[in-house]
C-alpha cells in the first residue's frame, strides 16, 4: 500500500532556548537570535561556529535523510536567546 500523506508528515518543533541545547536526528532546523549576542554552533565532531545576530540559520539533511545533530550554545560573553524552528 502507498504512504498517505499523513504518515509522510513530520512534526514541527518550535522553541524558544536559553540554555545549551543538543537536537538529534532532524530533518530540518532554522534557528534565529532573540537576543542581541548572536550564539554558537557545535557539530558533533566538536567543530564551533560563531552567528552574529541577525543572521538566521537554516539546516536540512540530504533529501529524505535526517541530520544527526547540532548542540546551540551561548556565545562567549553574553547569554542565550534564540527561537528554533524543526522537522523531527
Amino acid at each position: 500500500m502507498p504512504p498517505t500523506s499523513k504518515s509522510l508528515a513530520k512534526k514541527v518543533i518550535c522553541s524558544q532556548i536559553s540554555t545549551e541545547t543538543v537536537i538529534t536526528d532532524f530533518g530540518s532546523i532554522t534557528i534565529i537570535d532573540s537576543g542581541a549576542a548572536g550564539f554558537r554552533l557545535k557539530d558533533e565532531d566538536g567543530n564551533i561556529i560563531i552567528i552574529p545576530t541577525g543572521v538566521p540559520v537554516n539546516i536540512g539533511g540530504p533529501g529524505p535523510m535526517l541530520c544527526s545533530q547540532i548542540t546551540i550554545m551561548a556565545p562567549e560573553s553574553g547569554s542565550l536567546n534564540a527561537a528554533v524552528l524543526y522537522y523531527k
